[in-house]
């Protein structure tokens, strides 16, 4: 009798974690071709733009104070963010889509760094800033003569580009293939001089 019912919760346990492995697969699938789609409609990018430009405000002990603006691929504005930070530095954590067809950059948040160059906080998210109405606005001047269709497929890539939810991974395992994360420490920034990111094939450098 027992011999019989531990056979059944093993059958249920099998069929229950393959029917688990089956559903995500086919949710990678699915995601995985939408992606596709996605990036063979995005219109050109700008081989050169600057996402991010940002000001320190002053460096008091232990912390660090800053402005932030962020643009579409145009150069135009669309938001801003300025507090103050705990820790001896900052540095932006950046997104890029690399395929052989182009190269999307997308600044995800703000780091705090210690003395050893550790990440000592989940961050500041600033990706939000890119969206506006689940509108990837950082395309917002290259997309806009798109069918409503192809708009909300390029929000849905802008979305996957950022998306480092650990709950969102099993839905996504073959993001490697497409995008690469980059951290770019602002160190050694002075006060008071005006600073740009500027992202060209996949990298992200400062310039003043």
């Amino acid at each position: 009798m027992h011999r019989h019912q531990r056979s059944s919760s093993l059958r249920e346990l099998f069929i229950y974690v393959f029917s688990l492995v089956c559903i995500i697969f086919c949710i990678n699938a699915v995601n995985y071709v939408k992606i596709k789609q996605a990036v063979k409609v995005l219109p050109p990018i700008p081989s050169i733009y600057e996402p991010v430009r940002f000001v320190f405000y002053s460096y008091p002990d232990n912390s660090i104070s800053a402005r932030f603006w962020f643009y579409d691929v145009s150069g135009k504005e669309i938001g801003s963010y300025e507090r103050s930070w705990p820790g001896y530095a900052l540095a932006l954590e950046i997104q890029h889509l690399i395929t052989p067809h182009t190269q999307v950059s997308f600044p995800v948040r703000v780091n705090n760094m210690d003395t050893f160059g550790r990440i000592t906080s989940g961050g500041t998210l600033i990706s939000k800033y890119f969206f506006k109405n689940n509108e990837a606005v950082l395309f917002s001047s290259a997309i806009k003569d798109l069918s409503s269709s192809e708009s909300a497929s390029i929000s849905f890539l802008g979305r996957f580009i950022v998306d480092n939810s650990v709950l969102n991974t099993p839905f996504y395992l073959f993001k490697d293939r497409f995008v690469k994360t980059q951290l770019l420490s602002l160190e050694g920034c002075e006060m008071g001089v005006f600073y740009s990111v500027r992202c060209s094939q996949g990298n992200a450098v400062i310039i003043r």
